[in-house]
């Protein structure tokens, strides 16, 4: 077997289609990779790929976009894992994968939130969509992201011209969802959705849940989808009822000073 090697890429170098194309192949284990080297995520993350002899075995980000950064990686085996985890040096941040995906042994050390990831297709609903409505102000948005707490947010993901709100008599927003990033023809993430405290439980998720999936039909992108917090049981169910279904499950944990070996 050849000694693996790790080499850290960009999007302008020779191997970034051959490590995109092995992301993109891989989605149940690699959705995060591939959605962090999609713009406008990919001028927030830094890349490495491991290689055996000159065949591509494994890909990693490091997306920088959120308040602490976060890891992910999609390889053939533990040992390609390890090494390009390895590779950004991760004494802090969260680390995000696939259950399927095999780790290193330093990982089993870590603190795991298993979160059913779950893909449905996307349905024109022209009702939703004008019960909610586009927004084009990252600060306003910010702003609402950072009142109802929810970290999975950064201001590129208003790129994607995606984000939808629904605000009260008097203009506010109360409730969002935005998308994380899209794979154009294939599937669009979304991430924070979220609803003021004193709003819920009248239906504005599922309201903005049919606005997005109503516009990515228009724009021919087939499926989307979004994992469900482990700390939120029923969320799982509550999607299953708007037509997804549980795919698979993503690992979430966060990685601290010193719990792992750098040997």
């Amino acid at each position: 077997m050849q000694p693996l090697q790790i080499r850290h890429l960009t999007p302008d170098c020779g191997q970034w289609s051959a490590a995109l194309e092995y992301a993109q192949s891989r989605l149940n284990t690699a959705l995060l990779v591939a959605g962090d080297m999609m713009p406008p995520l990919r001028d927030l993350s830094l890349y490495a790929a491991a290689f055996e002899s000159d065949r591509l075995v494994g890909v990693a980000v490091q997306f920088n976009g959120f308040a602490t950064p976060s890891f992910s990686v999609a390889a053939d085996s533990s040992d390609a894992s390890d090494l390009l985890l390895r590779a950004f040096r991760p004494e802090r941040g969260i680390l995000a994968v696939s259950n399927d995906q095999s780790l290193p042994e330093w990982c089993a050390g870590l603190t795991w939130s298993v979160d059913p990831w779950l893909r449905g297709p996307c349905i024109t609903d022209l009702e939703a969509e004008g019960r909610s409505e586009a927004v084009v102000d990252a600060g306003e948005l910010t702003g609402f992201y950072r009142s109802v707490h929810s970290p999975y947010w950064c201001p590129a993901m208003l790129e994607s011209g995606r984000s939808r709100v629904i605000r009260d008599r008097d203009g506010i927003i109360v409730a969002a969802a935005s998308v994380q990033f899209v794979l154009p023809n294939q599937y669009a993430h979304i991430g924070a959705l979220a609803t003021a405290l004193d709003h819920r439980g009248q239906g504005f998720a599922r309201t903005l849940l049919s606005a997005l999936r109503s516009t990515f039909a228009r724009d021919e992108v087939p499926e989307c989808g979004m994992f469900a917090e482990a700390a939120h049981p029923w969320l799982e169910s509550f999607y299953e009822r708007l037509g997804f279904s549980t795919l698979g499950r993503y690992r979430f944990a966060e990685m601290r000073p010193g719990r792992y070996s750098r040997t």
